[in-house]
């Protein structure tokens, strides 16, 4: 199986993206050999420049109709129709296609989001990261947010962010939990559009998320856990 890899720039994260994808966004300037990547094996985040297997492969050049015309590569100065007529309706294909794929897409529910994505966080998979909103967080009583808004740049974030993800894992692990133990989701409070609660029966008690809709963007802004009585 080919390698999936993060990376970030800056505040911004991304991935997983195939490496084909990610030396073509290098290759766009879109980032540089200074941005921080991971992937699975690797222990922590490091730049493009330090990686062999990344600085060493060429990438592939991309260029447009208009950059081949200017080196030369294309040297008529006119097309035929017939090459015209052909394009476009190509491009007519693609975008039909493309559109018509989309309208078969089934948007996750909120119920659906909160379980997977706190399934990967218990997991320690790190794409569950980009599901939540860190500036706002907060997670068994604890402000994760405040914490993350006071470091100073976008590598001791993308650490902090890592970080958290791998504690959680350790610590649900460590306490033999068990994901399959939390059944019977549910919406327990959705008066405010904006934010959906959702809620799971566990062994102790009820564990509860909280999903941000902002900017019709779902993000996870709170995770916390209510004690049966007794208990």
């Amino acid at each position: 199986m080919k390698k999936q890899w993060h990376y970030a720039n800056g505040d911004e994260t991304a991935g997983p993206i195939s490496e084909s994808e990610l030396l073509e966004r290098l290759e766009r300037g879109e980032i540089t050999k200074d941005v921080l990547v991971w992937t699975e094996g690797m222990n922590q985040w490091e730049s493009i420049a330090s990686i062999k297997e990344l600085s060493r492969q060429p990438v592939k050049n991309i260029k447009s109709e208009h950059d081949l015309a200017k080196n030369g590569a294309i040297k008529k100065k006119e097309l035929n129709i017939s090459l015209i007529i052909v394009v476009i309706i190509g491009i007519l294909v693609v975008v039909l296609g493309v559109r018509y794929l989309n309208s078969k897409v089934v948007p996750k529910d909120d119920l659906s989001f909160a379980k997977e994505t706190f399934e990967r966080l218990a997991n320690g998979d790190l794409s569950a990261s980009y599901d939540i909103d860190w500036e706002n967080f907060r997670s068994m009583g604890l402000n994760i947010g405040k914490r993350y808004r006071s470091l100073p740049d976008g590598k001791e974030r993308t650490s902090f962010r890592k970080g958290f993800v791998e504690e959680f894992s350790n610590s649900f692990k460590s306490n033999g939990a068990k994901t399959d133990q939390f059944i019977d989701w549910y919406i327990a409070d959705n008066r405010d559009p904006s934010k959906i609660v959702i809620a799971s029966m566990f062994p102790n008690g009820v564990f509860t998320i909280t999903v941000s809709k902002e900017n019709e963007k779902r993000k996870i802004v709170r995770m916390e856990i209510e004690q049966l009585q007794g208990e």
